[in-house]
């Protein structure tokens, strides 16, 4: 799927006046995100870029963050997620730093070349959980199209509010952001530390259909949520291991929202299984995969976890060296 067709699937969502973004303390509307957007393009118009952009995306700026990341995408800037500093922006001739409302450009007297940087438009940053973060090459029109894939799954719908509590830069978090952007369904993010109490304001107050987060926000709704929670329809769990003990207390109470359980990672685009959780039978069961992934089976009963698709990452960034994808196939290094 090209850029132009993601666009417009997003962007025509804010001519809905009922549409909004939150961070739960500010909220724009539609129009107001297209009137955002059109200052922000003004803005940057006036610094004369010529060649190769990158968007450095800084966090805990509150729905700015989201803002910005659509204006990015409208200019077609390479987008990155800044967790750490890197030299990867030498080889950018105009680096633009967006932090909140402040937008800053440097511009790359010196750059190298690399045709290779042509190729993905979306920069992820590994957790760093093997000691060895990386940085992840990939094409925004993938993890859209992962969106477009979880979609078809979990039915998130127009004018309905998801909550999502999880730290922007995190590949969950986007992946959340474009299927809200996607389907017209309302988003509220929030980036700080949340304690039970904060969720269980938050379902009540806010009128909330979904929410995502990591596996213990998920246990805090459970134990936090009842039946009379009309408006509350889908949990999403994701980012980490779902306990037997949350599945077993969302299973023992028969809350009557849907609970999923999503694998996946960066170097796919975001999702690749997700399981709804419904009975005893399957709640260990991470899903099948989305149709234009799949599973390379392994010899053995147990072994690792290897992906098929024409979808994958386009590699790695680390240490000066374009280190590129030769296979349609990742291994992921988790056993199943």
């Amino acid at each position: 799927m090209k850029n132009k067709i993601i666009l417009e699937k997003i962007f025509r969502n804010f001519k809905n006046k009922n549409f909004y973004i939150s961070d739960g303390k500010q909220k724009f509307h539609g129009p107001k995100i297209n009137l955002l957007i059109k200052e922000k393009l003004k803005l940057i118009e006036s610094f004369n870029l010529k060649g190769n952009s990158i968007a450095v995306l800084k966090n805990n700026c509150g729905s700015e963050y989201w803002i910005n990341l659509l204006v990015a995408l409208k200019l077609n800037f390479t987008i990155f997620p800044e967790i750490k500093k890197s030299n990867i922006y030498k080889y950018y001739k105009n680096i633009v730093y967006f932090n909140g409302k402040k937008i800053k450009v440097v511009k790359n007297k010196n750059i190298k070349k690399n045709n290779i940087i042509n190729k993905f438009n979306l920069i992820f940053s590994s957790s760093g959980s093997t000691g060895d973060p990386k940085l992840i090459l990939q094409k925004i029109s993938f993890v859209c199209k992962n969106a477009q894939y979880v979609l078809k799954k979990i039915k998130f719908k127009k004018n309905k509010t998801f909550l999502m509590c999880i730290p922007y830069l995190f590949t969950s978090a986007i992946c959340h952001f474009f299927a809200c952007m996607i389907s017209g369904t309302n988003f509220i993010s929030i980036e700080k530390i949340m304690l039970p109490s904060n969720i269980k304001a938050l379902l009540k107050r806010k009128k909330i259909n979904y929410f995502g987060g990591p596996p213990l926000h998920s246990k805090w709704v459970i134990e936090s949520t009842n039946n009379k929670l009309i408006n509350f329809e889908k949990m999403i769990s994701s980012g980490d291991f779902l306990a037997e003990d949350t599945i077993n207390e969302y299973l023992k109470r028969k809350l009557n929202f849907d609970f999923y359980y999503m694998y996946g990672l960066s170097e796919v685009g975001g999702r690749f299984c997700i399981n709804l959780i419904k009975n005893n039978e399957y709640k260990f069961f991470v899903g099948r995969p989305l149709n234009y992934m799949k599973i390379i089976k392994n010899s053995s009963l147990k072994g690792e976890i290897k992906i098929k698709s024409n979808n994958l990452y386009l590699g790695y960034y680390q240490k000066n060296n374009f280190a590129l994808q030769k296979s349609t196939i990742y291994n992921t290094g988790d056993v199943g």
